[in-house]
């Protein structure tokens, strides 16, 4: 057991170095941009939002209490993938709001036409509207609520970790 934790530990602080990292590289990165006069809203860094919630009155609302705050908009709401106007609407409200935004779409296979048609068909607001397909790999594990456990048949041992609420 306190190998188990010991290695959750340890992982918790690799990943956690690799975002610094990232970070930093970012920055530096944006930094030798800016001191080359080239444009820095090439190289713009994005914060934002995820709205998870199912109808436009509620991502108003979002978008009206971050846009001072942020330049992001995600819109990562199952129902809403499958109402294109709705998205419209919200990516119009969201882009007069000064935002961009990501739509959300899965890739699950009974629902993999939703993008199609969102690309079909959506309005065009420059270059502020991205699809942001799919969730990280691993995603749906580390998310859960009863935690992960992975085997490995080379050391026949077991990692469990478990999501504390």
């Amino acid at each position: 057991m306190k190998r188990r934790t010991m290695l959750s530990v340890a992982t918790g602080i690799l990943i956690l170095i690799v975002i610094v990292g990232l970070f930093i590289a970012i920055n530096l990165s944006t930094n030798e941009k800016s001191s080359s006069n080239e444009n820095a809203e090439e190289r713009r860094f994005y914060s934002g939002v995820t709205f998870g919630g199912e109808n436009v009155t509620e991502a108003k609302l979002l978008i009206d209490r971050v846009k001072n705050c942020t330049n992001l908009f995600v819109v990562q709401s199952g129902p809403l993938q499958e109402n294109i106007n709705a998205i419209n609407e919200i990516c119009e409200y969201a882009a007069s709001s000064g935002l961009h935004t990501l739509i959300y779409f899965t890739a699950a296979e009974n629902k993999r036409s939703l993008l199609s048609s969102f690309l079909s068909n959506f309005r065009v607001w420059g270059n502020n509207i991205g699809v942001y397909f799919d969730d990280e790999p691993g995603g749906k594990m580390l998310d859960n609520t009863w935690g992960v456990r992975l085997f490995d048949p080379t050391a026949n041992d077991t990692i469990s970790m478990v999501m504390l609420t």
